[in-house]
């Protein structure tokens, strides 16, 4: 039998109503979640965040947003630059990564947000962690 790369075993959150916004992530209620055998207790710099709706800065090209976590954290371009490119040629996004948010599709939109994600974790060539397989 293989180990799971992620685990979630009971894991549930429950939200007291309540007017405004959450502003971070939330602890669990119960349950928990663990990535290649190690809880999930807090952020970690391994692991991107995807909304349901793209979150891209319309300002940027397509490669500037999914560099953007590179950017941020000051870990330079170069080394990642190839890998950006690789993502978005495994998203479908080959030629696009001068184009602008307003200029793609919403799926397009979708699969950049993904791409930036996943960009500061350098997945294997093939594409399996943004696969999950």
């Amino acid at each position: 039998m293989s180990s799971s790369v992620i685990a979630v075993n009971a894991l549930t959150k429950r939200y007291a109503a309540r007017t405004g916004t959450v502003s971070a992530l939330l602890p669990a209620t119960a349950g928990e979640a663990r990535l290649r055998g190690t809880a999930i207790a807090g952020p970690r710099k391994d692991i991107g965040v995807v909304f349901q709706a793209p979150v891209l800065f319309p300002w940027r090209s397509v490669l500037d947003n999914v560099l953007l976590p590179i950017d941020v954290q000051g870990l330079g371009r170069d080394g990642h630059r190839q890998d950006a490119m690789d993502l978005l040629n495994l998203v479908g996004l080959q030629g696009f990564e001068g184009r602008y948010p307003w200029e793609l599709s919403g799926g397009m939109q979708q699969r950049g947000h993904h791409a930036g994600a996943r960009a500061r974790s350098r997945p294997p060539p093939d594409g399996r962690a943004l696969r999950g397989s």
